[in-house]
């Protein structure tokens, strides 16, 4: 059993880490191909495709189930408010600006996993 959940944490790991390699990719080209382009248009935009590429990589391969891309959009939005809170806390407690996007970025895969694993893709089992 414990095998079986370190596999899917390190799949979880190697999707997220794509997902979030797309994430910069498509902020850059974007930044890149139109300077004026505002930055937040740009992450929203590679947040969204960011988004998509995690909920395909997730339900093929971390937790090979359907799931429902509603609820893993609304798990992503979540994902992203925690990594904020945890940041912003981190940085009142500390001042030191970088170690907290760090804190919040170590932080938020945690409750996309649990709502990942208990709430998005806890049914529907895919057949191969």
């Amino acid at each position: 059993m414990l095998g079986f959940i370190k596999g899917k944490i390190i799949r979880f790991v190697i999707v997220g880490g794509s997902a979030t390699l797309v994430h910069m990719g498509v902020a850059s080209a974007m930044i890149f191909a139109s300077p004026n382009t505002p930055i937040v248009a740009a992450n929203a935009v590679a947040f969204s495709v960011a988004v998509l590429v995690s909920f395909v990589g997730h339900s093929r391969y971390t937790f090979q189930t359907k799931g429902s891309l509603f609820k893993f959009f609304i798990t992503a939005c979540v994902g992203l408010a925690c990594n904020n809170v945890v940041a912003y806390t981190a940085l009142w407690l500390t001042d030191a600006k970088l170690l907290s996007v760090v804190i919040g970025t170590l932080a938020a895969p945690i409750v996309v996993y649990l709502l990942s694993s208990l709430w998005v893709f806890s049914h529907n089992k895919i057949e191969t």
